[in-house]
């Protein structure tokens, strides 16, 4: 997907955010891109743009759809369908990064 235009403008703006941006892959930028165009409203967009810059700040990569849990030791992941799901095992008590 390109990039749209609103993320375009956040990115001259903002030239570190532009930066991190162009340290992802290309399916890393392309899940952002889904992830912040497949809305219904626009006050829905404006969070996700948000959310972006504020994860991509915090070194988050990869918008992964779905979420993990954390059940002890073990994380369930399942994706935004609920029909594939995944078993990650920790040693610790770090937030996972699986992808």
């Amino acid at each position: 997907h390109k990039t749209p235009p609103d993320l375009n403008a956040i990115f001259k703006k903002h030239n570190d955010i532009l930066k991190l941006w162009e340290g992802l892959t290309p399916l890393a930028r392309n899940e952002w891109i889904c992830w912040v165009t497949n809305v219904k409203r626009e006050e829905t967009r404006i969070k996700h743009i948000e959310r972006l810059c504020i994860d991509l700040r915090k070194g988050k990569r990869r918008h992964v759809a779905g979420q993990d849990v954390r059940i002890g030791s073990i994380c369930i992941g399942v994706d935004s369908t609920f029909q594939h799901f995944m078993l990650y095992f920790t040693h610790d008590s770090q937030p996972l990064n699986h992808r």
